[in-house]
């Protein structure tokens, strides 16, 4: 059987609340493994059966005599609550992320460790009961749904899925453990890159949060390969949700300027995971209307409705939307419609295509036309030499980033008047 090794984030199991009559009916909860497929296909039918008899136990040990935990007929669990572990009703809130209670955190994965290596499990609710209405039963559902690629039944899909779970279970547990305790290895940490405007060097527009790994030797490294595992397995929602954290305490301790933050197209959904960040920013305006979000196009929009959801509630407290890596991938337009973006960052392939062709040049002339009919503000991504920048400028683009501009660095560089932290 799977041995437990937990990853999530958060606090020990704690009371739930719910909404509805206080009958002392049993609150029920189906819980679905949403990558049991995936792990089916990738790790064969004896490590599916283990990490469901491995959550079954975990979830048994948490909560001790608290909830009857059984094989629902969906293939997943069946939890039933003591009604002696319920708190008086309160609201739907409560109810839609018991969930997350259950498993004692505030994520909705948790990791096992099988007899193949590590294995991450995303799970998402079912929850029911005389008191549950229907809006919330289906809300439970949706708003936790997986969203990594699909099952492939071929071997390389299955090899690939093996290796991207090894490293997102590493990611996942790195999110968890302070410096503290692993010292400096594989610490996570931000750089930044400012994005400046080219008719007046020392005015940053805002500078970016890039995610690094530092490692044994003291060096750091791109976490670019990472991210995309993340995004394959269904991941980045956690990843990202703790990224935009960082972003949040760097701008309370640098109050001068706006920074951003990337999130991945599957994390562009209204859910659980940003309500907290919601009202952290609520409550914090002046936070709120120097974060950035930038929407990269490496992954599909699994949900519009959602997605418009997730901009509304972000602009709502004071945020600008930022689309990243714009004209890449084949929904850019999609993109540009459903975000209605503040910030339109030209894909730096489109720059380097304007160099060598008078057709790469119109087709960047064009794009950024696209762009500027939506409203937005365009940024030229990639810009590294002072031939780059001019071309640029020429075509209309005067916010730009690149090596140029500034190198990744800690925010104090990243910062410093542009003499000062750039040799041309």
């Amino acid at each position: 059987m799977a041995s437990e090794r937990r990853v999530s984030v958060g606090s020990p199991l704690s009371p739930v609340t719910y909404v509805g009559t206080d009958g002392g009916a049993p609150l029920s909860i189906d819980l679905y493994i949403g990558n049991h497929a995936h792990i089916q296909v990738a790790y064969g039918g004896e490590v599916a059966a283990e990490v469901v008899h491995g959550l079954k136990h975990y979830i048994r040990q948490k909560a001790q005599d608290a909830i009857t935990v059984t094989h629902s007929p969906s293939g997943g669990l069946h939890l039933e609550m003591a009604r002696s572990y319920l708190s008086p009703p309160v609201r739907a809130e409560g109810a839609r992320w018991l969930s997350l209670d259950v498993i004692g955190g505030d994520a909705p994965y948790v990791t096992l460790v099988t007899s193949r290596g590590p294995v991450c499990l995303w799970l998402s609710v079912m929850i029911g009961g005389p008191f549950i209405s229907e809006v919330d039963r289906a809300s439970t559902m949706s708003a936790a749904s997986f969203s990594g690629d699909p099952v492939m039944h071929d071997a390389l899909w299955a090899a690939r899925y093996r290796a991207d779970m090894t490293a997102v279970a590493g990611v996942l547990e790195r999110l968890t453990v302070s410096d503290g305790d692993r010292g400096n290895a594989e610490a996570l940490a931000l750089h930044w890159q400012p994005i400046r405007h080219a008719g007046q060097p020392d005015r940053i527009l805002y500078c970016e949060a890039l995610t690094r790994f530092a490692e044994a030797d003291g060096g750091l490294r791109s976490a670019s390969a990472e991210i995309m595992a993340l995004e394959r397995v269904g991941f980045s929602r956690i990843f990202d949700r703790h990224i935009v954290d960082l972003v949040i305490a760097e701008l309370e301790r640098t109050p001068s300027i706006a920074l951003a933050a990337n999130i991945s197209a599957q994390s562009v959904r209204w859910d659980h995971s940003w309500v907290d960040i919601e009202r952290r920013l609520r409550s914090r305006p002046d936070i709120a209307r120097r974060l950035i979000i930038e929407v990269t196009e490496t992954s599909s929009i699994f949900d519009v409705a959602s997605a418009v959801r997730f901009v509304t509630h972000m602009r709502a407290v004071g945020c600008r939307i930022a689309l990243d890596d714009f004209g890449a991938g084949c929904t850019s337009l999609r993109w540009l419609r459903i975000l209605s973006p503040d910030i339109v960052k030209i894909d730096r392939q489109f720059l380097i295509r304007a160099e060598k062709s008078k057709f790469g040049w119109q087709s960047l002339f064009h794009l950024v036309r696209l762009a500027n009919a939506s409203g937005a503000l365009v940024v030229m991504e990639g810009v590294e030499i002072e031939a780059q920048s001019s071309l640029a400028s020429e075509i209309g683009i005067d916010c730009q980033q690149g090596y140029y501009w500034g190198r990744p660095s800690l925010i104090g560089e990243a910062v410093k008047p542009l003499e000062c932290s750039k040799s041309r």
